[in-house]
């Protein structure tokens, strides 16, 4: 999984990238997205780790809106 800017998302118990998003209902989930942290899960191991996966402008460029804006 690569960040907008090129960068790779590493799983930080095995070291792959074959990661995805993790969309698993959590309240962890909403209390990290307020410090622009995204759930994620490697496929390779099944670790889930949050990481940040956009920087504001680039959550901005991709969805229309600052990442802790209600839509």
């Amino acid at each position: 999984m690569k960040r907008r800017s090129g960068a790779q998302i590493e799983c930080p118990s095995c070291r792959r990238t074959d990661l995805r998003w993790s969309h698993k209902p959590h309240y962890l989930n909403f209390i990290m997205a307020l410090v622009f942290r995204d759930p994620i899960r490697c496929c390779r191991c099944g670790c889930r780790f949050y990481a940040r996966a956009f920087t504001e402008l680039e959550y901005e460029q991709m969805f229309g809106r600052k990442p802790r804006e209600q839509h």
